[in-house]
């Protein structure tokens, strides 16, 4: 039987790039998955990493370029992305003048000892 979240909160977490909006539930309703919203301030880029995580992108508004090893491709508002365990990745915003906000689903819930970032 589905659940309805009745203790949903979030945390707003300012990054170089932007600002993540993260949210939590103090019922743990959330515990399987980490869910945050993300804004890619126009210029700018979140840094290069990967992870053991699944992650799920869904681009709400914007233009960005989603980086990676040996691959580069555009993303649009409406577009889904789907991040492997261990995959090499970054996003940046391609507009100089407007925000690129998407929604990040991430499973099993991020942890950040297991990030490795790459220059």
């Amino acid at each position: 039987m589905p659940t309805k979240a009745t203790s949903l909160g979030a945390d707003i977490i300012q990054r170089p790039y932007g600002k993540l909006v993260r949210l939590t539930s103090e019922d743990g309703i959330l515990k399987q998955m980490t869910v945050n919203e993300t804004t890619i301030d126009p210029g700018k880029q979140t840094s290069k990493h990967s992870h053991p995580q699944d992650e799920l992108w869904y681009i709400i508004s914007g233009r960005g370029i989603v980086h990676g090893i040996n691959q580069m491709f555009e993303v649009s508002a409406g577009d889904t992305i789907l991040i492997a365990p261990g995959e090499v990745h970054q996003l940046s915003n391609k507009s100089q003048d407007d925000p690129l906000t998407y929604l990040i689903v991430m499973s099993p819930p991020r942890d950040s000892a297991s990030i490795t970032y790459y220059s």
